[in-house]
């Protein structure tokens, strides 16, 4: 390489150096001692390069005519400048840490050894003992000191920058404490490799001008710094993020868990008495007795409704709350829905009355339980807040362009306390109460409503409420729904609760036999019980060890089966009987029994291998009803009616 070339190149970079030396010096003007560290490094380094380039002319110029010892004391200098280059970076990473008492005493061992620094190298300028000139050969002879001046101190220095990174590593992020130390370990090699690999090109200071443009950029540049600290701090929320969501994951697993574990346990009381309550209602048409079950049934009802409404509520919370859409027939919907109103607006003296356009589809697709439990909840809430006059029910529908849909319209409107206007907006909310001292003994936890309307919200609908305080309220909903077939509500009959409900069918089934499988004693008395009329032949166990048993021993048409069990669960009952398909009542349907009413367990039971499903509490009428779906139609032997 010629020589003309190395100084042209030093004089490039050393002009570099300057230009970002000037705009160091403007940006940095008036501002603290601290701030100013990388601008000094630039002094230096600027510095560093001018004896440089100077070095070079001398040394390397043949018609220079300098002597001997003028080129000694510039390698001197230029030794000295790029010394203390390391020295003013190990300064500048200092700068980072703030100011402790730590800190100074730091301070002061690094002053310390800079003072040691320039002692040795006016030690090795009187005695010879860095740089000497040797007339006789015509050259500069380096002496004991040079390796420790030229190598010692800048690896000291550097691996004291590397002490420091460590310590003040919080000041800086990953991305920047990897570039820098990469950095200190490309100039230590750089400075011991000068001489042997790269003599005649001044590869040293290249690299520490260029540094003093890369540490501005990746330590001081305010958008870049900004940036990383953004990214950072993304990092390490993501990591918080992370951790909290497994947490709520975990969380939400144990609330599900627990809420299981709940039902299960509120349930098979109520099952119990339900379940002989309804026995008793079947054996008593009329008298006090049956005055008695029958307020039993209601308030049994009642606490299995605010139990659902728990479970709904915490399904919302944790946004598993779904839809379930099938066929329905809205007119059976209707007629469930006034069974169950008509009763209580009798029970308080109140005026029922139902409006309903009897053109509307019979034959909708969507999720029937839901779109009853819409409109059971705002007409129960109309009957529970009207003292005195009535509640009256309307149902509408508005066909749009698409002939597949129609949306329903269902209007309530009762004659009770009302509700001031600045209160409607609370009325959707979770365990919210509005007047409460005039609403106080009224029965109820708040949940109604507020599941209501996300149950609205869900199916893709709107509610409107309006209202005057002391005359009444009227709550509008609409709903869209799709239509499956042409018949109409023409045929819809209102039941006004004075006509006596259909007695219900009376049939035997005396050679068919069923094995009840509960670890419950009263749950096996309450299932026996609602089947005593049809003969059928009972077998119990009260256990999966036990059923496996009685599996092996007898044929069965039906096994009523608890899903959650001590030792050996339902599931695990229904494994290793598929595993014996030759035991005698291997053949037998298989219906799961459970008090667990969370969102999907039906599914998830069915998906098992179960044939049906049974919701604790048992309904007398709906157990039959499936009993004579399983049971083969030559062993059923229909009878008379009997009491509903």
């Amino acid at each position: 390489m010629e020589s003309s070339y190395i100084i042209e190149s030093e004089i490039a970079v050393l002009f570099l150096s300057v230009i970002l030396c000037v705009y160091l010096q403007i940006i940095y003007s008036g501002t603290s001692s601290e701030k100013r560290g990388l601008l000094r490094y630039c002094y230096v380094a600027t510095l560093a390069g001018l004896l440089e380039v100077l070095f070079f002319v001398i040394v390397m110029s043949e018609r220079s005519g300098v002597s001997m010892r003028t080129q000694c004391i510039c390698a001197i200098m230029w030794q000295i400048s790029q010394g203390v280059v390391y020295f003013m970076f190990m300064k500048y990473i200092g700068g980072f840490g703030g100011q402790t008492p730590a800190k100074r005493r730091m301070f002061y061992a690094q002053n310390v050894t800079l003072g040691i620094y320039f002692y040795l190298q006016m030690i090795g300028l009187l005695t010879g003992a860095n740089y000497s000139v040797s007339l006789e050969r015509a050259e500069i002879i380096t002496g004991d000191l040079n390796a420790i001046l030229d190598f010692g101190f800048p690896i000291l220095w550097s691996m004291w920058t590397w002490l420091e990174l460590y310590i003040y590593r919080r000041a800086f992020t990953k991305g920047q404490m990897w570039a820098l130390v990469i950095n200190i370990i490309v100039c230590i090699c750089v400075q011991t490799a000068q001489t042997q690999l790269f003599p005649e090109i001044p590869v040293h200071f290249i690299i520490i001008a260029v540094n003093a443009y890369y540490f501005f950029f990746l330590l001081e540049t305010p958008a870049y710094r900004d940036l990383e600290r953004t990214l950072e701090r993304l990092r390490k929320a993501k990591a918080i993020a992370d951790e909290a969501n497994a947490a709520a994951i975990a969380a939400d697993a144990a609330k599900g868990e627990f809420l299981a574990n709940m039902s299960h346990e509120i349930r098979t009381p109520l099952t119990t008495i339900l379940g002989m309550d309804e026995v008793i209602l079947r054996k008593y048409e009329s008298g006090p007795i049956y005055e008695y079950a029958r307020d039993i049934q209601s308030a049994g009802n009642t606490l299995l409704h605010i139990i659902n409404d728990i479970l709904d509520f915490s399904k919302i919370e944790s946004g598993h709350l779904e839809l379930t859409a099938d066929n329905y027939d809205l007119g059976q919907v209707l007629r469930d829905v006034d069974n169950m109103v008509k009763l209580k607006a009798e029970q308080k003296g109140l005026k029922y009355i139902t409006q309903i356009d009897d053109s509307l589809p019979d034959e909708l697709f969507g999720d029937r339980i839901r779109v009853h439990q819409i409109m059971v909840n705002i007409l129960n809430n109309a009957v529970k807040y009207t003292k005195k006059g009535s509640v009256k029910f309307v149902l509408t529908g508005v066909k749009g362009d698409d002939p597949s849909l129609i949306v329903l319209h269902i209007t309530v409107t009762d004659t009770g306390i009302g509700i001031h206007a600045e209160d409607i907006p609370k009325l959707f909310k979770s365990f919210s109460r509005i007047d409460a001292k005039e609403t106080h003994n009224i029965e109820g936890t708040g949940l109604g409503l507020a599941i209501t309307g996300r149950l609205i919200e869900l199916m893709g609908g709107s509610v409107e409420v309006t209202s005057t305080y002391g005359t009444g309220s009227t709550f509008h909903v609409v709903l869209p729904q799709k239509i499956t077939g042409e018949k109409t509500l023409r045929d819809f009959e209102r039941d006004s609760g004075h006509k006596k409900k259909e007695a219900r069918k009376i049939w035997k089934a005396p050679t068919a036999r069923v094995l009840i499988v509960d670890d419950n004693d009263m749950n096996r008395v309450v299932l026996r019980s609602l089947m005593k009329e049809t003969e059928i032949k009972i077998d119990e166990a009260e256990s999966g060890e036990e059923c496996l048993e009685k599996v092996k021993q007898n044929s069965y048409d039906v096994i009523l089966m608890d899903y959650m069990m001590p030792r050996m669960d339902g599931k695990q009952t229904l494994d290793n009987i598929k595993k014996m398909p030759d035991a005698p009542g291997a053949s037998a349907k298989i219906i799961v029994c459970t008090a667990n009413a969370l969102v999907g367990v039906q599914a998830e039971l069915l998906s098992y291998g179960f044939d049906d499903f049974l919701s604790k509490p048992v309904n007398g009428k709906e157990l039959e009803d499936m009993l004579l779906e399983y049971i083969p139609p030559e062993k059923v032997q229909q009878g008379g009616k009997g009491a509903a």
